[in-house]
């Protein structure tokens, strides 16, 4: 097994996997993960798992909202920034302000009659 640098973290589950990195060098980050992403793609391949670069996102965690936002090439294909993601069915949005998360459940059960006024 392969050993990873300090602060990149895979995680997979069922037919997800994540590449997690942390850093406070914008450069790092977007070296870090570039580097490990075609990694982590290389491995799931080789024990037999089908990789589709059409469904490879990033978020980028934004705590400041002047911070430059990040471009990560991987095979020479520009990975698209999302503003959230969806792991293991919670929606994490780039202010990690759990929003969309809990607009998805209002969503869910209350169905056609909730709206972000109705709330309020």
């Amino acid at each position: 097994m392969q050993t990873l640098p300090p602060d990149v973290y895979y995680y997979s589950y069922a037919d997800d996997s994540y590449v997690v990195v942390h850093s406070h060098d914008l450069g790092q980050t977007v070296s870090k993960l570039e580097g490990n992403i075609m990694d982590h793609i290389e491995q799931l391949m080789s024990v037999g798992m089908i990789v589709n670069k059409f469904k490879t996102e990033i978020i980028q965690f934004l705590p400041c909202p002047d911070q430059k936002v990040m471009q990560v090439n991987v095979g020479g294909e520009v990975i698209p920034l999302v503003e959230s993601i969806k792991v293991l069915g919670l929606i994490f949005d780039y202010k990690l302000s759990w929003k969309p998360h809990v607009e998805s459940l209002l969503l869910q059960t209350m169905g056609s009659n909730w709206s972000e006024e109705s709330w309020i």
